[in-house]
């Protein structure tokens, strides 16, 4: 459970905090361009639906915290996009599709 805090509450005791940070980012031409520059495998899915509009590839983040996307939209505008992939000391998978 978490506490959200009012406006009443000492600053010490407000929860936990969110700081925004700027990273860099990049968008790549194939999987393999994305792959070379994440330093290591991506999973691309291998079927897209046939009105799959122009397919993208972004890489994202700072040494540490590296991600990739990799994403579409179908002709109707309803977003495709696989998960996004952490370069860390775990690595975490799915794919899904609004």
């Amino acid at each position: 459970m978490w506490r959200v805090a009012g406006p009443d509450l000492p600053a010490s005791d407000r929860g936990p905090a969110v700081t925004v940070q700027s990273v860099a980012s990049a968008t790549y031409d194939s999987g393999l361009a994305l792959a070379q520059a994440f330093g290591a495998t991506v999973l691309e899915p291998s079927w897209w639906p046939a009105d799959t509009e122009e397919i993208s590839y972004s890489l994202n983040g700072a040494p540490g915290h590296m991600h990739y996307s990799i994403g579409s939209t179908r002709a109707d505008g309803v977003p495709i996009s696989s998960s996004v992939i952490y370069k860390s000391s775990f690595t975490t998978s799915s794919w899904r599709s609004n």
